[in-house]
């Protein structure tokens, strides 16, 4: 018996799933989680910089193949990352500083400071100079008296003293 039947050989199985890709979007997702805390923030320079790279290499392998929308969603996200991450740890780290400072009345006791060493020159220059001397921020430079006018010198001509007459 023979029959005309074709066999068709099952083609591989191949996935539609970019390891590299999949890799490189959690890693940026990761990368921007974590630069939103304190000071420690800039890790997320580490997993973005990760994940550009486990991205590039996604595109790279599934250049020719139409698998690569989550190698370009990874890449992008890990950019995103970038720019969060290299900017966000200082703004919200000033703010922790700020708040920690404020908390701590540090502002406070650095104008209390500034105010002890401004009465203390004050009491100094009135022990050196005396209590009517004038403070040298508020003397006024000296002035010439209003008859006095300089003559010619040697290497000047004298002015004319003629008038003119209409």
């Amino acid at each position: 018996m023979s029959t005309n039947s074709t066999q068709s050989t099952p083609e591989p199985t191949t996935s539609s799933f970019n390891g590299f890709g999949l890799a490189a979007l959690l890693v940026g997702i990761a990368g921007l989680a974590v630069s939103w805390l304190p000071f420690i923030g800039l890790i997320g320079l580490l997993f973005a910089v990760v994940g550009i790279g486990l991205g590039i290499v996604g595109l790279a392998l599934q250049k020719y193949r139409g698998r690569r929308v989550l190698a370009i969603v990874g890449t992008a996200v890990s950019g995103l990352a970038l720019a969060v991450a290299a900017i966000l740890p200082w703004i919200t780290g000033a703010f922790f500083f700020f708040g920690w400072a404020q908390d701590n009345e540090v502002f406070e006791r650095i104008d209390q400071r500034i105010e002890e060493n401004m009465t203390q020159w004050e009491s100094d220059w009135e022990t050196e100079f005396g209590p009517d001397a004038t403070d040298p921020d508020e003397m006024s430079t000296p002035t010439l008296a209003p008859e006095y006018t300089p003559g010619p010198t040697s290497s000047t001509e004298p002015m004319p003293t003629e008038s003119v007459q209409n």
